[in-house]
């Protein structure tokens, strides 16, 4: 019943990683497609990676877009979504971060994912399938070679995209107490009467992004978790395993609050260390462990 639903959201995003490589950019797409009650196709998003600008853009990258985060970001009326009748098309095999992403979709009633290929980089498909997923996985030749040659002609971009590019040598970005007390601050300013809110900063302690909780604005969209888009917005330049996450809450954090696609962000991009003011709930503390080596606590350092 699913099949022209597969196979539209599966066309878009080959189509849209097709004209980002021609534009120079990283050749990932992600499509999602429903099929209503009467048998009509509805496209919901097509979105690309967004680590690589358009030409002509004054945008600093968005290194939170990758092709199936840039779809759900991209969705424009998220909470009338009916997930049980739609086929999610991918052309890369997700990493952990577009990963979440799904499975947090897969909670509202997806379960049809299609992969275009595999072999570049295997991801964590596997998550999918043990969900109880169906997962479609292709060969796409032109995706395969197009990925390929983006991988051997751009290989810093390309490390930076999947989380391997290695910070430099050095101290860390926490500063001392002081410091940190007034990062808090800003934070917490942004936050204003909200539950939440996060920001970055460089390894400098400059600020590079703050953002509010948009997911209620935005009826439920996980890209809209704090975490997950001041770390898109710190831009492309940043190389986020050199900067400092701080974040701020009304109330202890768990997992649903920090958001499962902002955690698999910090799981790919892995900052040098978090900064809040409330407790992580023990599920959320444990996810976090090992792949953020500081936790700073109300200016106090957990190894």
């Amino acid at each position: 019943m699913f099949l022209e639903a597969g196979r539209r959201a599966t066309e878009l995003a080959l189509e849209a990683s097709r004209r980002s490589f021609e534009a120079g950019r990283i050749p990932i797409a992600g499509a999602a497609v429903s099929l209503d009650a009467g048998g009509a196709l509805r496209t919901v998003a097509v979105g690309v990676n967004g680590r690589v600008a358009p030409p002509g853009s004054n945008s600093p990258g968005y290194p939170t877009d990758h092709g199936e985060t840039a779809a759900v970001r991209a969705v424009e009326r998220f909470a009338d979504v009916d997930w049980n009748r739609t086929v999610f098309a991918t052309t890369l095999s997700p990493c952990i971060m577009c990963t979440r992403t799904l499975l947090y979709l897969g909670g509202l009633g997806l379960d049809k994912i299609v992969i275009a290929e595999a072999e570049n980089y295997p991801g964590e498909k596997a998550r999918l399938v043990a969900a109880g997923m169906t997962v479609v996985e292709l060969r796409d030749a032109g995706t395969v070679e197009r990925m390929r040659a983006f991988a051997r002609e751009a290989p810093s971009v390309w490390s930076a995209d999947i989380g391997e590019l290695v910070p430099r040598a050095g101290g860390g970005p926490m500063g001392d107490v002081i410091r940190q007390e007034r990062m808090l601050a800003q934070v917490a300013g942004v936050r204003g009467e909200g539950a939440f809110a996060a920001a970055v900063f460089g390894p400098d302690g400059e600020r590079l992004a703050a953002c509010a909780d948009g997911r209620e604005r935005t009826g439920g969209n996980p890209t809209a978790a704090p975490v997950i888009v001041a770390l898109g917005e710190a831009g492309s330049a940043a190389n986020l395993r050199e900067c400092l996450l701080v974040v701020s809450a009304a109330e202890p954090i768990d997992v649903a609050g920090f958001g499962l696609a902002a955690l698999g962000a910090c799981e790919l991009f892995r900052p040098a260390a978090l900064l809040t003011d409330a407790p992580l709930a023990d599920e959320l503390e444990a996810a976090l462990a090992p792949v953020i080596a500081q936790r700073i606590a109300h200016g106090i350092v957990r190894p």
